[in-house]
């Protein structure tokens, strides 16, 4: 049966919803949990001797290096890849590739024996 691209399209939205929030929460509390408001208003306070009331300098560059900081990272930015470097997912799965060859090389000679893990 041919599936649906419709369907296909409406799970591939409901997923990248659910991740966009997912990520924003996992900000939201990392931020809140290692209290960035404070450091930031330890450091205003460090420079320039007083606190500080909305959106200046450090949190706009914080704002804008976060994500910039995030696709370095990960290496892709929409479709295209920012270098030729393997992405950390890549590597994982080339390392659980050959973790499961490795596996099935040295299990060959074990067929029909009672030595597995049951």
């Amino acid at each position: 049966e041919k599936p649906r691209k419709g369907i296909e399209y409406l799970k591939a939205a409901i997923i990248s919803i659910i991740v966009f929030f997912g990520a924003a929460f996992t900000i939201m509390t990392f931020n809140e949990d290692a209290s960035v408001e404070a450091v930031f208003q330890r450091i205003y306070q460090g420079v320039l001797g007083s606190s500080h009331s909305g959106n200046h300098l450090l949190e706009i560059s914080y704002s804008i290096g976060l994500p910039i900081g995030t696709i370095v990272f990960f290496n892709h930015f929409l479709k295209s890849k920012v270098t030729t470097d393997p992405t950390p997912l890549q590597i994982q799965m080339r390392l659980h590739e050959a973790d499961i060859n490795t596996t099935l090389i040295e299990n060959a000679d074990r067929e029909d024996t009672k030595k597995d893990v049951d």
